[in-house]
């Protein structure tokens, strides 16, 4: 709602019919990168709290949440996560 378009509607028209302005349209996405190491598990519930507080947050359009790790042979691994 847009308030100030509202109150100068009322005085002019002294019409009580609230004016609304659009939502702004979200277009950012955001890839949250976690990197897994032996102290992941220490700060799984932290960044759960983070990935949800982005999610909730209503600034993206989309969040997606990818793992880091090296593989076996010590090549970087990028997976999505579900």
């Amino acid at each position: 709602m847009d308030e100030e378009a509202t109150v100068e509607q009322i005085a002019e028209t002294n019409m009580w019919v609230p004016k609304m302005r659009s939502a702004p349209e979200r277009w950012l996405d955001l890839a949250l990168v976690v990197e897994e190491t032996t102290l992941t598990e220490v700060w799984r519930k932290t960044i759960n709290e983070f990935q949800q507080l982005l999610e909730h947050l209503g600034a993206f359009r989309s969040v997606r949440v990818w793992t880091m790790r090296r593989s076996k042979q010590g090549k970087l691994e990028l997976l999505a996560r579900h």
